[in-house]
């Protein structure tokens, strides 16, 4: 019986002993940012995000006759992930003659109010300050070509 307890304490200690050095771990790799991730940084993206409606106003202010694409997403919407690098290699290809943003969603329900978001992913084409072109869902790329061919000319 002494055998027995012996054998269970020193089995709590060692859980507690690996327990604690987990929690260590975890501390020390939160501060260092993700342990896959070290070294690496994010690409820049050509892609802006839209933190605040005064911040949509003046976009729209600077923009005068330019295409602008507004795409409305969430970070709980899968199609809105498959769409973000469309739009990004898009955002590449046309940075002359279109700026692309993006639009959380859930966090700015005014202007998912003001363009009257039906569901998402929702991209919106603007010129001119009017809605002259909008895409509910995903897509396949060429669609989002030919409106942007389309609205550029």
């Amino acid at each position: 019986m002494t055998s027995c307890k012996w054998f269970k304490t020193r089995l709590n200690f060692r859980s507690a002993a690996f327990m604690c050095l987990g929690i260590l771990f975890w501390i020390v790799s939160c501060e260092k940012g993700d342990l896959h991730q070290s070294g690496k940084t994010t690409p820049p993206t050509a892609i802006t995000v839209i933190e605040s409606e005064a911040h949509f106003n003046e976009i729209l202010e600077v923009s005068k006759n330019r295409l602008l694409l507004f795409e409305f997403y969430a970070d709980w919407c899968a199609p809105c992930k498959v769409l973000e690098p469309i739009l990004e290699e898009l955002a590449q290809k046309h940075k002359k003659n279109l700026s692309i943003y993006k639009i959380d969603y859930d966090y700015n329900r005014k202007l998912s109010n003001l363009f009257k978001v039906p569901g998402l992913p929702y991209v919106a084409f603007v010129k001119d300050k009017v809605i002259i072109h909008s895409i509910l869902g995903l897509h396949p790329k060429k669609s989002y070509i030919k409106a942007i061919e389309r609205y550029l000319k």
